[in-house]
């Protein structure tokens, strides 16, 4: 066991580059520069403050609170080496350390000494790192199903122009074909974004409905416009929506409404066609839902890269029939 006053003197902990913190009788005794940094608050402020006060999880405190009795009743076998816990910084930002205790002596009593390492760093690009492979895998799922349907749709287009003999058609495949071409190019761009934590951008709602909207033979009426912070990812939430619209709820019109109030924009898609089911609403954006053919990825795509914009979706009833998807973006400041 350290004894503090011979071995380590405070005064040399004081400038050491890592935190250490001394731990007696429900309080800090001792805080060196390092944890004033870390934490954010003064000497004097830890000091006087319960240490499981800086603690942000409530998990964290009942664990370090465990981890202390075992210390100060010398149960040391069974504690971990070490322990990473996320603390709340005076200012409220929060940051995550990496703990590893030792039994001491100061002052003739039993106290614990504490060596804290800020890891938030590491953490933070640990954090960014799953959400680049997360949304990476997005595009691939995205590549998969929005191409995948464009192909299928100029196929269908082809093998009903053989039986007719109808040229037209033919020209409705090939321009089905370059759309998909496009959202090729759009992806793999969007991919390489993803995959260097890309920034988004501001995009025109409008825009992207309109462009999405001419693959399509129902008519699509769109009022309104307003950017939001998105990406290419924008065009497949748009084209799933249109498609889901027509190929699920056998619609003949959409409405897009895009209107900015003073918190968020708001973009309403309305069809007229068959509706959803109340018993299947709280499921349709879960991966590989499906209530008839296809692959159960379209709205989950589309609930996905709106997490991804900081928005959200929600879907209600249209009257007099029909279904209402309403997308919720931050608004653009």
């Amino acid at each position: 066991m350290i004894d503090l006053g011979v071995a380590f003197p405070l005064e040399i902990l004081e400038k050491l580059r890592t935190g250490i913190y001394v731990y007696q009788d429900g309080r800090f005794i001792f805080v060196n520069e390092e944890i004033e940094r870390i934490s954010g608050y003064g000497k004097e402020e830890l000091l006087k403050m319960d240490p499981f006060d800086l603690l942000a999880e409530i998990v964290d405190r009942e664990n370090m609170r465990t981890f202390t009795d075992m210390t100060e009743s010398e149960e040391f076998d069974t504690l971990p080496e070490k322990y990473v816990a996320k603390i709340r910084r005076k200012d409220g930002s929060l940051a995550w350390v990496e703990l590893k205790a030792f039994p001491a002596v100061y002052n003739g009593k039993g106290a614990i000494v504490c060596n804290v390492v800020d890891i938030t760093e590491l953490v933070m690009e640990e954090q960014r790192r799953k959400t680049i492979e997360k949304y990476v895998d997005l595009v691939g799922k995205i590549i998969r199903h929005d191409v995948a349907n464009k192909v299928s749709a100029a196929m269908n287009l082809l093998e009903l122009s053989m039986e007719q003999r109808e040229d037209k058609l033919v020209e409705k495949a090939y321009d089905v074909l370059t759309d998909s071409i496009k959202s090729l190019k759009r992806l793999r761009n969007l991919e390489m974004l993803m995959k260097t934590g890309g920034k988004l951008r501001a995009v025109s709602v409008r825009e992207v409905f309109d462009e999405a909207g001419k693959n399509y033979s129902i008519d699509v009426e769109i009022s309104g416009d307003a950017a939001v912070m998105a990406d290419d990812g924008l065009y497949s939430i748009a084209d799933n929506l249109l498609n889901n619209a027509v190929k699920h709820g056998m619609c003949k019109s959409v409405r897009v409404i895009i209107k900015s109030e003073e918190d968020k924009t708001i973009v309403r898609v309305e069809d007229d066609g068959s509706g959803i089911p109340d018993e299947i609403k709280g499921k349709i954006f879960n991966e590989g839902f499906h209530s008839g053919g296809g692959q159960g990825l379209g709205l989950f795509i589309v609930a996905s890269l709106m997490d991804r914009y900081k928005g959200s979706i929600e879907v209600k009833d249209n009257e007099p029939s029909g279904t209402v998807f309403v997308l919720n973006f931050p608004l653009l400041v």
